[in-house]
């Protein structure tokens, strides 16, 4: 009987172990996107353009975004959002606001894969359009971007 309680305890930790750890994180697929285009010159040549290299589609579930870094809380206010430069948006991040993604009329909140806010890292890229691949989720009327990377 005592061997049979002691089966039991045991299984029971170890099965309480292995629970405990919880889900290991999953690597997500990311994909890049780039197209070039090369001249090459040879002696009696005037120039041969070699074809662009197709774009790789985005992965499944996954979306392009172009636009420009804008102020969340004056887009959502006013609905005029004009680009911001690198100096505003680091000015901007640096007193808490957040900023986003306005890809036409759309507005994208941009967050990481791990639910961390981007604000910060697009700063740095301001002043010029941004294009991001990530998953798209809206709802209530708040579209956001996650993506794996930066």
């Amino acid at each position: 009987m005592k061997k049979t309680l002691l089966f039991v305890f045991a299984l029971l930790i170890s099965t309480s172990i292995i629970f405990a750890q919880g889900p290991t994180p999953v690597k997500k697929k990311t994909t890049t996107t780039t197209t070039t285009t090369t001249t090459t010159t040879q002696a009696g040549d005037q120039g041969v353009k070699s074809a662009p290299v197709k774009a790789a589609k985005p992965a499944k579930g996954y979306k392009v975004v172009t636009g420009d870094i804008v102020n969340l809380l004056s887009a959502v206010t006013t609905a005029k959002a004009p680009a911001l430069t690198k100096e505003e948006a680091v000015g901007m991040v640096a007193r808490g606001e957040l900023l986003a993604l306005k890809a036409g009329t759309k507005l994208y909140l941009v967050v990481m894969a791990d639910g961390i806010n981007a604000s910060k890292k697009m700063a740095d890229r301001a002043g010029a359009k941004l294009t991001l691949t990530g998953k798209v989720k809206a709802k209530g009327g708040i579209s956001m971007l996650i993506i794996d990377s930066f």
